[in-house]
């Protein structure tokens, strides 16, 4: 897990120091998370969460309406180890063994269409990387016995397999209220690539991430 984190930093580094930095504005979202899940026996519903976040915002110097904008969004959710599928799942409250406290970490390129002087349409690409931390859920103190010992698979098995790197699409309306501010509306969908690899015989949309948020952006210097 450390080796991952530091590798994501490591890029993260390399980004910032190969585009010329100059942060033209920042995004304040409230955003919805949903997390497919399509094991529906032993497990909640998929997950509907609240993920607040916020972006900056970074024009690629000579390219119009080309930008490089990193966003991170924060999550938690319960989750339970399923030693028959060895896998996470996601848990009612009253079958909770792990809080999940999860970061998303964006790093798209946007290509920008402007509609006349206050609409633009914002479509971008790029990898995405999910830091999970799992953590005992607050339980009676009969189950802690039962509950612990799922902590730490739970925790493993987002980092195994590559389940931290999720390429990721966006879709993005805004609107000009201000010369300092703008109101937006975005989609993103994040894909489970890992799938390909893991062997887990699922189904390609199980852990598949989709979002929608409400964000305001607000210039920086004007």
């Amino acid at each position: 897990m450390k080796r991952i984190i530091a590798s994501i930093a490591l890029l993260i580094l390399a980004c910032t120091q190969a585009i010329a930095l100059q942060i033209e504005s920042y995004d304040i979202q409230n955003t919805v998370l949903f997390i497919v899940n399509t094991e529906g026996l032993n497990s909640a519903p998929t997950p509907i969460l609240w993920a607040p976040g916020g972006a900056i915002n970074i024009p690629i110097s000579g390219i119009d309406n080309f930008y490089w904008r990193p966003d991170a969004n924060l999550f938690w959710n319960y989750y339970l180890w399923d030693s028959t599928l060895k896998r996470a799942l996601p848990a009612e409250i009253e079958h909770r063994s792990a809080i999940v406290v999860g970061l998303i970490l964006d790093s798209p390129l946007s290509y920008d269409f402007p509609i006349g002087d206050k609409v633009k349409i914002e479509v971008g690409a790029g990898p995405a990387f999910v830091i999970r931390a799992s953590f005992l859920a607050s339980v009676s103190a009969g189950d802690v016995s039962d509950a612990k010992p799922q902590v730490a698979p739970v925790g493993r098995y987002f980092y195994d397999k590559g389940r931290w790197f999720y390429p990721e699409t966006s879709l993005s309306f805004l609107y000009k209220l201000s010369d300092k501010a703008s109101f937006g509306l975005s989609a993103r969908v994040y894909y489970p690539v890992f799938h390909l690899w893991d062997k887990m015989g699922l189904s390609f949309t199980d852990e598949l991430m989709a979002s929608g948020s409400i964000f305001a952006r607000f210039m920086i210097g004007k």
